[in-house]
């Protein structure tokens, strides 16, 4: 894992388009994986990758707002 790729909830919502709520959900539900680390939440591209990848597949769902 290279340390300088990992996103802050901030990248992530840019990223994904999403609230800071949202992202909040997303977490507490367990459908986004993250790091807890010292400076807050960080995420991997693979992290993103795999739950853009599940979301991809699930068509049926509803949107998170």
């Amino acid at each position: 894992m290279n340390i300088e790729k990992l996103l802050t909830d901030k990248d992530l919502c840019r990223v994904l388009g999403i609230s800071r709520v949202s992202s909040w959900r997303l977490r507490r539900k367990g459908a986004l994986r993250f790091l807890k680390l010292e400076k807050g939440i960080r995420y991997t591209p693979e992290h993103v990758k795999a739950f853009i990848a599940s979301r991809e597949s699930e068509p049926s769902q509803q949107p998170i707002t």
